[in-house]
C-alpha cells in the first residue's frame, strides 16, 4: 500500500503545499506593507503643503457621471474587484479611486484575467498611478 513511490510523492506534495502557504502569506505581508504606503500617500496628498501643487493628472477625482458606459459583465467585475479592494486594502482602494476611468477598467481587467489575483491587480495599480 505505501511503496517508497507513493511516500515519496506523499512527501513531494506536503513540501509543494507548505511552500505555496509561505509564499501566499509572504504575498498578503507585502500587499499590507503597500496599503500602509499607499494610505500614507493619500494622506500626504491630502494635506498639500504651502506654495506646492501636484502635476500629477491620475492623482485628481474624476466625476462619477463621467464614467462610459460598460456592459453588465463589465460592471459586475468593476463592483467585484471594487468590493474586495475596499474591505482587503483600504489605502490601496483610494490610490485606485485617484486613477481615471480607463486606468481603473484595465486594473479590473487585470485582475480578472489573471484569476482575481489581487497582487497582480495593484502592481498594476501601483504602476499606473505611479508612472503618469
Amino acid at each position: 500500500m505505501f511503496t517508497k513511490k507513493n511516500i515519496l510523492r506523499l512527501t513531494c506534495l506536503l513540501l509543494i503545499s507548505s511552500w505555496n502557504a509561505g509564499l501566499y502569506a509572504a504575498e498578503i505581508d507585502f500587499l499590507k506593507e503597500l496599503d500602509a504606503e499607499a494610505d500614507e500617500i493619500i494622506s500626504k496628498k491630502a494635506s498639500p503643503v504651502a506654495g506646492s501643487s501636484s502635476n500629477n493628472s491620475s492623482a485628481t477625482q474624476v466625476n462619477p457621471s463621467a464614467e462610459p458606459a460598460l456592459t453588465e459583465e463589465q460592471k459586475k467585475n468593476k463592483n467585484e474587484f471594487e468590493s474586495a479592494l475596499r474591505n482587503q486594502l483600504p489605502g490601496t482602494y483610494k490610490l485606485y479611486m485617484r486613477l481615471n476611468h480607463e486606468q481603473r477598467l484595465v486594473v479590473v481587467e487585470t485582475y480578472i484575467t489573471n484569476d482575481r489575483k489581487m497582487a497582480v491587480a495593484t502592481r498594476q495599480l501601483f504602476n499606473m498611478y505611479f508612472n503618469e
